[in-house]
C-alpha cells in the first residue's frame, strides 16, 4: 500500500511540475506577443564599442552614406618616345658588329638635326647573340650572329616625328628597326586637379540621389580616398611608313588619353 501511495505522490509531482513549466513559457510568449526581437548589435568607433539596436542603426556613431565617384579628362599628348635601332646578321661577330656601328652611327647624326637633348636619348638595348640551323642532324650549327642595337628617343616637337622617321627609314634602309612608339602627357598636374574635381562632383550628385530616395539629408564629407591614372604611355605599334621620295612625311597620329580619377566618398547623415 505505501509503495502504491509513493508511485502517486512522484505521479502528481511530475504533472505539477509540468504545468508550472507551460504557464512559464505563457507568461514569456504572451509579453513577447508578436513584436519583433530587439537583437542588439555594436558598432565600433575611436571610443570604443557602442551599443545599438536594430531598431535604430542609424545612430550618430554608426551613420554614413558612402558613394564612389570618377572623373575623367582627355589630353592631348605633349611627349613621344620612339624606340628604335639597327639590328645586322653576319656570318662573324666582328662583321655583325662593325656594320651595326656603322649604321648606327647614321641613326645618331639623323638624331643630332632634331635638336634633342641629352637627357632624351639613351641606349635602351644591345645585344650580340649566335644564329642556329637547328635542323643539321648533328644538332644545333651556329651560322651567323645578330647584332641589335636599340635607343630610346624623347621628342617634344609633335610636327617632327613623321620626318624624323622618314629620315631614320632612309640613312638605315634594311638594318632599321622601329619598335615601339609611345605617346604620353608628360605634364599632368593640372588634367589630374580637374578630374579630381569631376569625381567629387560625380560623388556628390550619386549622394543626393540616394540620400533623396532614402528620405534622409547629407551632412558634413568625413573620408575621401583616391585612386589615380596619369595617363600611362600609349604604345602605337605599328606605323604607315611612307617611301623616302615621298613629299609628305609619315603619317603620325598621337589621339588623346585620358587622365581619370577614382574618390571614395563618405557623407554624414543627418
Amino acid at each position: 500500500m505505501v509503495d502504491f501511495r509513493l508511485s502517486i505522490a512522484v505521479v502528481i509531482g511530475i504533472i505539477l511540475s509540468s504545468i508550472i513549466i507551460t504557464s512559464a513559457v505563457f507568461v514569456i510568449t504572451s509579453n513577447g506577443g508578436s513584436e519583433t526581437s530587439n537583437t542588439v548589435s555594436y558598432t565600433k568607433d575611436n571610443s570604443g564599442l557602442h551599443e545599438i539596436s536594430n531598431t535604430d542603426l542609424y545612430t550618430k556613431d554608426n551613420t554614413g552614406l558612402t558613394v564612389t565617384g570618377r572623373g575623367v579628362v582627355g589630353a592631348d599628348p605633349d611627349v613621344v618616345e620612339i624606340n628604335l635601332g639597327v639590328e645586322v646578321i653576319a656570318k662573324t661577330v666582328g662583321s655583325a658588329n662593325e656594320k651595326a656601328s656603322t649604321s648606327m652611327s647614321r641613326l645618331q647624326k639623323v638624331i643630332s638635326q632634331y635638336d634633342i637633348e641629352d637627357d632624351d636619348l639613351k641606349t635602351s638595348r644591345f645585344n650580340v647573340s649566335p644564329q642556329y640551323n637547328y635542323r643539321n642532324e648533328s644538332g644545333p650549327e651556329i651560322i651567323g650572329f645578330r647584332v641589335t642595337n636599340t635607343v630610346t628617343v624623347k621628342f617634344r616637337e609633335m610636327e617632327d616625328i613623321g620626318s624624323f622617321i622618314d629620315d631614320a627609314v632612309s640613312i638605315g634602309g634594311n638594318n632599321i628597326r622601329i619598335n615601339n612608339i609611345y605617346f604620353k602627357v608628360e605634364n599632368s598636374d593640372d588634367y589630374l586637379n580637374l578630374a579630381r574635381k569631376l569625381a567629387i562632383e560625380n560623388a556628390r550628385n550619386k549622394a543626393e540621389l540616394f540620400a533623396d530616395a532614402a528620405k534622409v539629408q547629407l551632412g558634413s564629407v568625413v573620408r575621401i580616398s583616391e585612386s589615380s591614372n596619369a595617363a600611362s604611355p600609349m604604345p602605337r605599334m605599328s606605323l604607315e611608313m611612307a617611301a623616302p621620295s615621298s613629299l609628305s612625311s609619315t603619317p603620325i597620329s598621337p589621339g588623346q588619353q585620358d587622365i581619370s580619377v577614382n574618390v571614395s566618398v563618405t557623407f554624414e547623415i543627418q
